[in-house]
């Protein structure tokens, strides 16, 4: 474990950061700052604290500073990791969006923060909540697979990791793995069946796959843990929505296209590759007919015909080969 100096009131800051009370844990900081600046800790936990009040710039010179002041300790590096990413690391509060997909632009920093968890896992391996963040940041350049490599080495550590859990969950949804996504969701509730969060995102889970009633219990029973949560009452009301028929069928439809296509730029390049290649196949078909000596409406017409077929069945086969050689990427 990772020994320091000077010791902040740790406990106190953790707690008010955990309620969201990011003015007194500033506060707390600073002042223990002022008397003692070069606390790598206090430095990484303030500048964590930026983060979280969405203040970039000052994140990142406040976790340089950490670095630089306790360059052997993980929390600095976490810090820098998570600021460099800020911009691009974002995590949304509705299930409804899994995930935010990094630009290709900011790609470079994400690989840098990625660099950053590396050093602070080696330094201390044993935190189970920098996996789950280096996973993120693996799965915002569309490195599921690594991802997953990741939270399931952080699982091993602590089984229980609240965070670890849901991004398994949220990463077997991903890559089609349902089964194994019931699975998770089962153990992470069985572990901490009083999770709001993990209830939440159950709900979320069943509400895709068409279980209408079930999802509507796991948001009753996220809104009873957690009163205060939109997501949750979003959720509930989508269950609600959902028992009717047209909305049912269009919620359905909204669900199995998020989750066939979980980001946009990988849609747009699948709809892509799959158009000009099943285009260029019915041009040369086209071309091909022509010369045949059948007469001119007869060739035109079955041109057509045969040219829609082939478009269609290669889209059909290019679009699932075009999604799996992304997710490797």
């Amino acid at each position: 474990m990772e020994s320091r100096a000077v010791i902040p009131p740790t406990d106190r800051i953790r707690l008010l950061m955990q309620q969201g009370r990011l003015d007194l844990a500033e506060e707390e900081l600073r002042r223990h700052l002022s008397a003692e600046p070069n606390d790598g800790w206090a430095l990484a936990m303030l500048a964590v604290c930026m983060v979280e009040k969405n203040r970039p710039v000052e994140a990142q010179r406040i976790a340089k500073a950490a670095v630089a002041a306790e360059p052997e300790l993980a929390m600095a590096h976490y810090a820098l990791g998570v600021a460099g990413a800020v911009d691009t690391y974002t995590v949304e509060k509705s299930e409804r969006k899994w995930w935010r997909q990094a630009p290709n632009r900011h790609k470079p920093r994400v690989l840098r923060s990625i660099e950053h968890l590396r050093e602070a896992i080696r330094l201390d391996p044993d935190h189970s909540g920098y996996y789950e963040t280096l996973a993120r940041l693996q799965m915002a350049i569309n490195r599921l697979s690594e991802a997953q490599a990741t939270v399931e080495q952080g699982l091993r550590l602590d089984p229980d990791d609240a965070g670890c859990n849901a991004l398994l969950v949220e990463l077997l949804e991903m890559r089609g793995m349902v089964t194994q996504a019931e699975l998770a969701s089962r153990r992470a509730l069985g572990s901490n069946p009083d999770d709001a969060s993990a209830q939440e995102r159950r709900g979320w889970a069943f509400l895709r796959r068409g279980e209408i009633e079930a999802a509507a219990a796991n948001f009753a029973e996220a809104l009873r843990l957690d009163p205060g949560s939109d997501s949750s009452r979003l959720g509930l009301i989508e269950a609600v929505r959902s028992r009717h028929g047209l909305l049912r069928g269009l919620s359905w439809a909204t669900a199995w296209t998020d989750s066939l296509f979980h980001s946009r730029q990988k849609l747009f390049t699948t709809v892509a590759v799959s158009a000009l290649a099943g285009a260029g196949l019915a041009l040369l078909l086209v071309y091909g007919l022509h010369w045949m000596p059948t007469p001119r409406m007869g060739r035109s017409a079955l041109s057509v015909i045969l040219a829609g077929l082939v478009f269609g069945a290669f889209c059909v086969v290019v679009s699932p080969l075009t999604m799996m050689v992304l997710d490797k990427l």
